[in-house]
């Protein structure tokens, strides 16, 4: 009975150069932290307070009843 030779496994190289990208900028980051600061504190257990607006939403036909 014959062995077969076993093939080494491929190995993963990790690169280190950093390619450049044009990332987004954010207009107005200030909306984007209370945002953030909001799904953390909710993640916490905390209450989050919803700012009012005079807009209303996507959804605001389902908020009346």
């Amino acid at each position: 009975m014959r062995r077969r030779a076993n093939t080494p496994p491929l190995q993963l190289t990790l690169r280190l150069q950093r390619e450049l990208t044009n990332q987004p900028t954010a207009q107005d980051s200030t909306a984007l932290l209370q945002a953030l600061a909001d799904l953390l504190l909710g993640a916490l257990g905390e209450t989050v307070e919803e700012p009012a607006t005079a807009e209303g939403g996507a959804n605001d036909s389902e908020d009346h009843v």
